[in-house]
């Protein structure tokens, strides 16, 4: 089945770029067709005359924590969910693709109305290993300059305040840290954040970012430039 493009999150597209394909085109799309190999070649298809499994869209492959390609709509709904247990991991977290065939985009199918639900999906939390835990304790109190470097884990678990407490009361530096080491290179002296990054990724799956193609955009206070 010939591939023309793919339903991504976190900006992945098609093989045109890597922009992100709106989900609502799943609801648009009901016109009573069944998936072949006519037209072959398509647009944006890689012809590989050894394998004709080969698709632009493998290049999400290297980039992506999970991949699936879709070749039939019902093969859709098991696959969203996997894409969406990635995406809210805590430790494992990252972009998620879902190739669709480009004539798989255009065939018919019931999905339950329950597959339109909303879903509140809850961040699975694992408590830390207690001996580990217990180690650090020790290494902290015989410390005599200690000093906390805190990973995503405190952003996930929204406890940057509760650390920031801590730190004080016990007298452990922890912004001089990211102001003089973590930022010390970062032009804007700040990290960007998840709105800053949403608002990007919701302009380039809007009308306004037709004409972006083969374009990097950079969302990191100028890090790149620097």
């Amino acid at each position: 089945m010939a591939e023309g493009g793919s339903l991504g999150f976190l900006g992945l597209g098609g093989g045109r770029d890597r922009r992100g394909v709106q989900l609502q085109q799943l609801a648009k799309t009901r016109l009573d067709v069944f998936a072949n190999r006519l037209p072959d070649p398509v647009l944006q298809q890689v012809e590989d005359f050894g394998d004709g499994t080969i698709s632009v869209n493998d290049c999400f492959k290297p980039v992506s924590r999970y991949f699936d390609r879709i070749a039939r709509p019902e093969q859709l709904i098991p696959a969203l969910n996997r894409a969406m247990v990635v995406l809210t991991d805590p430790s494992d977290c990252g972009p998620a693709t879902l190739a669709m065939c480009q004539d798989t985009q255009a065939e018919a199918y019931d999905y339950p109305e329950s597959f339109f639900d909303e879903k509140i999906w809850t961040t699975r939390r694992v408590r830390p290993d207690e001996n580990e835990l217990a180690e650090a304790v020790r290494v902290l109190k015989a410390a005599k300059k200690p000093v906390i470097i805190a990973g995503g884990g405190v952003l996930f678990s929204e406890a940057s305040g509760t650390l920031a407490n801590f730190a004080g009361a016990h007298g452990i530096p922890v912004e001089s840290v990211v102001r003089d080491v973590l930022l010390a290179s970062q032009p804007n002296k700040r990290f960007s954040t998840v709105e800053e990054i949403g608002a990007l990724a919701a302009f380039l799956c809007g009308p306004g970012a037709g004409t972006i193609t083969g374009t990097a955009l950079s969302v990191d206070g100028g890090w790149t430039a620097h």
